[in-house]
């Protein structure tokens, strides 16, 4: 119910989220701080700053899906007044916030990581070099081209959870 909340606040209503440069803050909120915590909250009766700090982690990551898609359609969304991070900062700047994004990411969960011995702590490091590998291979490319990279971005959120979930079974 909340993660619709956030979709209907995004997208209608008297002040759509998403054509007022708070996209990603949506995303970070209803797609990783919320359904994290409270999913953690419910299946164990207690709150945990690394699930909190795994919980931005995500919206980050998350976050990043958007700003491929808002970068990708720059110029479409600047024509008809829809103002996204990548409008209001321009190309460079949302790629370079990307590449943040990532890297904040990586270290927010590096020491839950850590915690899981040491071959697993190389694994953020690793998401970050691949995302930032792609904010620059991204930097050359507009419209349609930079779909693949949407893809990309996705993976790599998903390769990242899923390492993390084989590692802490295996653990």
């Amino acid at each position: 119910a909340l993660i619709g909340l956030g979709a209907l606040a995004y997208s209608t209503g008297p002040f759509p989220l998403s054509t007022h440069c708070l996209g990603e803050a949506t995303v970070l909120v209803f797609f990783g701080l919320a359904p994290v915590n409270l999913t953690y909250y419910v299946m164990a009766g207690s709150w945990s700053m690394p699930v909190f700090l795994a919980s931005l982690a995500v919206g980050l990551m998350g976050a990043n899906v958007l700003i491929v898609n808002n970068y990708r359609d720059m110029a479409d969304d600047a024509a008809v007044g829809k103002h996204t991070l990548a409008t209001a900062l321009g190309g460079k700047a949302v790629l370079v916030l990307y590449a943040l994004n990532a890297i904040v990411a990586s270290v927010l969960v590096y020491g839950s990581w850590a915690e899981l011995g040491v071959y697993w702590e190389v694994v953020p490091s690793l998401y970050t070099v691949f995302a930032v590998e792609i904010a620059v291979q991204m930097r050359r490319l507009r419209g349609a081209a930079l779909n693949p990279y949407l893809g990309r971005t996705s993976m790599l959120m998903f390769g990242l959870s899923l390492i993390f979930l084989v590692a802490w079974i295996l653990n």
